[in-house]
């Protein structure tokens, strides 16, 4: 998708398709409710979009700090499981 356009009420979701712009949908605006609808023909519906509330942030915050702590597990199990491959006895006994 490359924008949106609204003239008054009416919208307009404006996408490349073969290197060329066209419509892909279009659709209202309720400013009373902040409501964009588009219609697409293709998909056979209507779609409502609205503005989240700003407590959605809470949210975005929660799924990355999950997001970092499991990669964080997975670039350490790597090289934890690298070292218990090694026998510490061993280890000991060749150097010195």
């Amino acid at each position: 998708m490359e924008r949106l356009t609204r003239d008054g009420n009416a919208v307009k979701l404006i996408g490349k398709r073969r290197g060329t712009e066209q419509e892909v949908a279009r659709g209202t605006w309720d400013a009373e409710s902040d409501v964009i609808t588009l219609v697409f023909p293709s998909r056979g519906g209507n779609y409502d979009f609205i503005r989240d509330n700003d407590g959605s942030a809470f949210y975005l915050l929660l799924a990355v700090a999950a997001l970092m702590l499991i990669t964080g597990f997975l670039a350490a199990l790597g090289p934890a499981r690298r070292s218990l491959r090694i026998q510490p006895m061993e280890a000991l006994r060749t150097d010195g």
